[in-house]
């Protein structure tokens, strides 16, 4: 069940441990992202055929729309209530910082590309959907998004993080595809990487 973090985890370490000093925090999540998006995507489809569980029924290109435009307004809605609720002065978010320092390209193809293709692949493609065969849909949505947070490992992000994962899971359960999620997660982030660059 965590064999999809851990995958991730080990495969960022060596990527810092190779790339660490000739690159920034945008690169090298970035180049993580890369190298596991053909590793998540044989895990998947392998998961898929075990199960056949998932993407029984074809996402068309609305419904993709639809779930990105909600999945903006949900994203600007947390960022919002973390924003006006005063945490970010008392808490560090040092690491999203980092992110949107990066060359604009780098963020453009790491964030908003590689790593929500990677992330939905993990986190809700595999992790999910097992915790939802042993614990029930309930148990594994609120599980897994609890991984999720704790995954991204500040405070700040976690309170993003949480229920952004249970939206996320909300929509794969609507689309019945991993398209779902990852349209919501391209969007999300490439709005905020929009509206960052913009200010």
């Amino acid at each position: 069940m965590i064999t999809p973090m851990v995958l991730h985890f080990l495969t960022s370490q060596a990527v810092v441990a190779l790339f660490g000093r000739y690159c920034d925090m945008a690169e090298l999540t970035a180049i993580t992202a890369a190298l596991l998006v053909p590793v998540a995507i044989f895990l998947y489809r392998r998961e898929i055929m075990q199960y056949q569980d998932r993407e029984r029924k074809k996402t068309g290109k609305r419904d993709l729309i639809y779930a990105a435009l909600l999945g903006i307004i949900v994203s600007q809605t947390l960022t919002w209530v973390i924003n006006v609720s005063g945490m970010i002065q008392y808490f560090s978010n040092e690491t999203q910082e980092k992110l949107f320092n990066g060359k604009f390209l780098v963020q453009i193809l790491g964030s908003c590309v590689f790593v929500p293709i990677t992330e939905e692949i993990l986190f809700r493609g595999l992790t999910y959907q097992r915790m939802k065969r042993m614990a029930g849909m309930q148990w594994g949505i609120v599980l897994s998004s609890l991984l999720f947070a704790i995954y991204h490992g500040n405070l700040i992000q976690m309170l993003y993080a949480f229920p952004m994962a249970l939206f996320l899971c909300a929509v794969y359960e609507k689309c019945d595809s991993i398209k779902g999620p990852i349209a919501v997660h391209m969007a999300a982030n490439l709005t905020a990487v929009i509206l960052n660059d913009i200010r």
